[in-house]
């Protein structure tokens, strides 16, 4: 889970990015001066207020879609200040110039690659705005009224970085990777039965005898979980112990 947040923080800013870039770029092209808009990614759910009053123009290709989502007027804002003119003064021609103004921020934003424009009178459910499914919501900040900025998780994949390539690392051999591990190595033989009133009466030096014969069977164990069996054998002075 830390991954996937951290892979989609990592893309979140990544696009803002470039969609800044490509902000700015649209700005230049229409406008002169100060005044830039300032793009805010919006990490929380929308509320049904927030949506009051937009009109919203939509891009899909295929399972891609962006969307932005302005108050009444606010293109008319534009065409009036790229014509350098009173925003009060409505006419057909500024009305087209906030259409293509409009059209060319959408477009602008959504980047390269084939897209078309959907009727304006479509608008996104709340739930779609929620961040939690994927997508990006920005805030546009610098109008006279707030708009929204909308990106499907569709489009956020495709437009987004590429997933980083990692290099598949060679794994060592367990053999070789533990081999040199030292371990204490421990045989138990059976000595036989007593009862626990003999036990009770040992003391040092006492002497236990044992009928059990040299090639005793004995039990091997590591840190007392055990292992394997062997038996217990005498080559000179020394004793060893055959696996069986």
């Amino acid at each position: 889970m830390r991954r996937i947040c951290w892979q989609g923080a990592t893309r979140a800013r990544w696009l803002r990015e470039r969609m800044e870039q490509r902000l700015t770029h649209w700005w230049h092209g229409w406008f002169s001066g100060d005044g830039l808009l300032e793009l805010q990614l919006h990490a929380s759910p929308l509320l049904p207020a927030h949506l009051s009053g937009l009109e919203w123009h939509s891009l899909r290709h295929e399972d891609q879609q962006l969307m932005l989502g302005a108050p009444v007027g606010v293109c008319d804002e534009f065409a009036a200040r790229a014509l350098c003119m009173p925003d009060d003064e409505p006419s057909t021609f500024t009305h087209d110039v906030a259409m293509a103004c409009r059209d060319d921020l959408v477009a602008s934003l959504w980047g390269e690659g084939p897209h078309s424009f959907l009727p304006r009178d479509e608008r996104p459910a709340l739930w779609q705005l929620d961040p939690r499914h994927g997508g990006l919501l920005f805030q546009l900040k610098g109008l006279s009224g707030t708009a929204w900025i909308w990106m499907n998780q569709g489009w956020c994949e495709a437009h987004g970085p590429e997933p980083a390539t990692r290099t598949s690392s060679v794994l060592s051999d367990r053999r070789a990777a533990i081999g040199g591990s030292a371990l204490r190595l421990s045989a138990h033989i059976d000595l036989g039965q007593i009862t626990l009133a003999d036990s009770l009466g040992w003391s040092v030096g006492e002497v236990l005898l044992t009928d059990i014969p040299r090639n005793a069977n004995v039990a091997l164990s590591v840190n007392k979980t055990f292992v394997t069996n062997g038996v217990l054998g005498q080559a000179g002075a020394n004793r060893h112990v055959t696996i069986t």
